[in-house]
């Protein structure tokens, strides 16, 4: 008899702690797979991935997965998906794609609390983050002032009554650690974005290993890094991004979280900012430990940035029909590198062109260099640009393979670099109309 009763409570207590989730896509639409992903250190991982059964849900068993925050892609082609948190309970949820996605809890007490907190919050923030973005371009009327301060208390307001509703759940920290810092919005708009980056991580607690699992993570730092009054100035861009970068990296105490954080952001600067990527993977990305390391393919994105504007350009050596000169040689306000080949059509056509806008300009001095599998061929092409500084390399094999192709991340011809008298790059120029346009506005500024 003890024994009965033994089975039978094992058995029961089995079936209590079984922990799925389960979804149905409520759509005209059919969805023949889902993938789970779940969600830590500002990374996605790829769980499994399902078919629906024969009444449209896609079950999976979540029996050893962590709490914390996953989502559900069901169209890979459109990318649709949602969040939900996950709490050792079982879940149940019916999602409306053509209702923008809403989601009808069935059963989850964390979702049930979660999901229309982060709704209505997340809807209250745009009107706000609008607002903001308007500060710094024009003033505010009394009308979008008194909004924002509106705005403002009921979001305190929400806060108050779901920290409330949260308590015992997981997502009580998520909650909590959502809370927005905003300054006073009749402040100058220096002040106020000066206040708005010095206390934005005031009510975030970014070393919670809880929030480490959620989403909220990464919306926070790519808030806190691009958003909050990006910088807008190209000559002081640099210093101010990398002033945020290492703020960031000094809040966080992990050295995991950090190398993930960092490495992210190497990825995401490659769009905004390159010499912020490059000075990353100098300062930072070395020094991480190789298995971290070998999760990023640095090279790839170094060789794809090439020499970035703002940057020294290199100094290389390079020979005409006469004698051996160096870039750094030459004294001019500003000069004007090409990269050419006289068996290039393009390069045919451009280089009259350019000589034609170029050849009296005094502030400029051209240096033009052939890379070339024979000399044959810029031999006849060279003397038709007498007022230039010329040079050639030639490489019987691969022309591409020669030294200053190397050094300039030279991928096509003609290239463009223009320098400063200090042989800083002002600008890449791609085409001939966009290079007449900048030798126009360098010489305007006289």
């Amino acid at each position: 008899m003890k024994k009965l009763t033994f089975l039978l409570l094992f058995l029961i207590t089995g079936m209590i702690s079984a922990q799925t989730f389960s979804a149905k896509i409520i759509s005209k639409t059919k969805y023949p797979w889902s993938i789970l992903y779940k969600v830590k250190n500002i990374k996605q991982y790829y769980i499994e991935n399902k078919k629906p059964d024969s009444t449209g849900v896609f079950h999976y068993d979540m029996k050893g997965q962590k709490p914390g925050e996953y989502f559900l892609l069901y169209d890979m082609q459109k990318q649709k998906f949602f969040y939900f948190v996950y709490n050792n309970e079982d879940i149940s949820l019916k999602v409306y794609p053509d209702k923008k996605n809403k989601i009808e809890i069935i059963n989850s007490k964390e979702n049930k609390v979660y999901l229309p907190y982060a709704g209505k919050r997340d809807q209250a923030i745009s009107m706000m983050n609008d607002i903001e973005r308007k500060i710094g371009t024009k003033a505010l009327s009394v009308s979008e002032m008194n909004f924002f301060e509106k705005n403002k208390k009921n979001l305190d307001s929400l806060q108050q009554v779901y920290l409330q509703k949260s308590k015992g759940l997981l997502v009580h920290t998520y909650i909590k650690n959502s809370k927005e810092y905003y300054p006073d919005i009749h402040l100058k708009p220096e002040l106020y974005y000066k206040d708005k980056l010095e206390h934005y991580f005031d009510n975030f607690d970014i070393n919670d290993k809880d929030i480490s699992r959620s989403k909220l993570l990464l919306t926070k730092i790519h808030q806190y890094i691009f958003n909050i009054n990006p910088p807008s100035n190209p000559n002081t861009a640099f210093d101010q991004y990398m002033q945020r970068v290492d703020k960031l990296r000094s809040l966080i105490k992990s050295d995991e979280l950090r190398n993930f954080v960092t490495l992210y952001l190497i990825q995401t600067f490659v769009n905004v900012n390159g010499r912020v990527t490059k000075k990353l993977i100098e300062k930072y990305y070395y020094n991480m430990p190789y298995k971290t390391r070998s999760q990023l393919n640095v090279d790839v994105i170094l060789n794809d940035l090439g020499l970035l504007e703002g940057e020294k350009a290199p100094d290389f050596e390079f020979t005409d029909l006469q004698k051996k000169h160096h870039l750094y040689d030459v004294k001019s306000k500003y000069i004007l590198l090409i990269i050419w080949s006289a068996t290039c059509p393009h390069c045919l056509r451009a280089m009259p062109k350019i000589h034609d806008f170029i050849k009296d300009n005094k502030d400029f001095k051209v240096v033009a260099i052939g890379i070339e599998n024979n000399k044959e061929s810029w031999m006849r092409e060279h003397y038709y640009y007498p007022e230039y500084l010329q040079g050639i390399f030639v490489d019987a094999k691969n022309k591409w393979e020669t030294p200053v192709v190397k050094k300039y991340h030279v991928t096509a011809t003609p290239s463009f670099f223009v320098l400063d008298k200090d042989f800083k790059i002002v600008a890449k120029p791609y085409e001939v109309d966009d290079l007449k346009k900048v030798v126009e506005s360098l010489t305007q500024k006289k």
